[in-house]
């Protein structure tokens, strides 16, 4: 078998296959994330209901249908916003800002047709509800086939009213605590059960990001957004959040290339990623029988048991209103700016691959680095997308 310096490279990177002149059956086996779903485009709403029952969460809000959200400019498409070098339209969710709403404002919450266990999901956000009084925005999983919280729940990006930093936090029955791992986020509660003699009730374990991350309200709005990968396995879950001017070159390829927990290489390749803003794991307690078939939520509540219970506790908010109800019910202009813009969810899951060549047969498969992605476009002769690759 013979090869040339920069297949040679490639081949140890592991990143980047490309096979010359073999003269038998080599085959090579890898673990890596593939895509199994991609919410984006016009095709968007077909994977997703829209909850209209009421607020399990006691909010002062009514929950509209497709057809409402549709007729009323609640939910749809925005002008197209180039992202990535992508046409894809965003997609708009978004709240009632135009009426008097002393029944409960007309919002959106969206909920996934699929689930999942084990997977890596990828939302690249461009705008969130911007942090108003009275407002509970959240990008959230929630377990299936059982009493809450018994299948979890896992907040990604969640705040209340004038808040300034992002709360990541899960939910669970007894048996789930979490442990002080390497993360940019802060251990608030450690506890996961709901029920937790030695915190509030319903609080959970939570880690709380630093407003340096930009990953909530003004600050991740005024960047246009990021991106959130959240990894879920039998170690944990963690997250990651990346501002729009830092996402891994993987992810962009459709590549994603998360370390583990262990930082063992994932098919031999080395993991661009930063430190995650969140880490929930414990050797002591299982994940698997605490979150089971998760849907992806998007919704956007107002007041309630968080934003409501907390309503007196800022300065800024007290001063409006006697009561979060009470604002909400009487002010729609200051809702003008709550509302979700979502370029796409992407799905993956870790599959086994199998790569084979056989009687001078060349098999090429795209690294999951910027480096070894380099190799790979000079490897097979494409200049142009290697020199682009270098002015990223």
């Amino acid at each position: 078998m013979v090869y040339n310096k920069t297949t040679k490279l490639a081949a140890l990177l592991a990143s980047a296959v490309f096979v010359e002149q073999a003269t038998a059956f080599f085959p090579i086996n890898f673990e890596t994330y593939q895509l199994t779903y991609d919410y984006s485009g016009t095709h968007f709403f077909d994977n997703f209901d829209f909850f209209t029952g009421a607020d399990p969460t006691n909010g002062h809000v009514k929950y509209v249908g497709l057809t409402d959200a549709n007729a009323t400019s609640l939910a749809g498409f925005m002008p197209d916003i180039p992202r990535n070098n992508t046409k894809v339209p965003p997609v708009y969710l978004g709240a009632d800002y135009t009426s008097i709403a002393t029944d409960g404002r007309k919002s959106t919450r969206i909920v996934s047709n699929q689930t999942f266990n084990h997977a890596l999901i990828i939302a690249d956000i461009l705008h969130m509800p911007a942090p108003t009084c009275g407002t509970w925005p959240a990008y959230w999983l929630l377990g299936t086939g059982a009493e809450w919280p018994k299948a979890g729940e896992v907040d990604i990006l969640e705040g209340v009213n004038d808040a300034t930093m992002n709360s990541y936090t899960l939910h669970t029955t007894a048996g789930v605590e979490i442990v002080n791992q390497t993360m940019k986020g802060m251990i608030k509660t450690s506890n996961c059960d709901i029920n937790a003699s030695n915190q509030d009730k319903n609080v959970g374990c939570s880690v709380c990001d630093r407003a340096s991350a930009k990953s909530y309200g003004k600050a991740f709005n005024d960047n246009q957004g990021g991106v959130f990968a959240t990894l879920i396995d039998s170690t944990g879950i963690r997250i990651w959040f990346f501002e729009r001017h830092n996402i891994p070159m993987d992810i962009y390829l459709g590549t994603p290339n998360p370390p583990s927990l262990d930082n063992k290489t994932l098919g031999g390749a080395i993991s661009t990623w930063s430190t995650p803003n969140a880490v929930f794991t414990n050797p002591e307690s299982s994940f698997d029988t605490h979150f089971k078939d998760m849907q992806i939520i998007f919704n956007t509540g107002f007041c309630g048991d968080w934003a409501g219970k907390v309503w007196n506790n800022s300065t800024t908010c007290s001063k409006l209103a006697p009561t979060c109800e009470d604002y909400v019910s009487n002010n729609p202009g200051a809702f003008s700016d709550a509302y979700w813009a979502i370029q796409s969810i992407k799905v993956y899951e870790l599959t086994n691959v199998t790569i084979s060549t056989k009687n001078a047969e060349s098999t090429y498969k795209k690294g999951t680095s910027w480096f070894s992605n380099r190799v790979n476009m000079k490897a097979t002769g494409d200049k142009a997308r290697a020199k682009e690759l270098d002015g990223l």
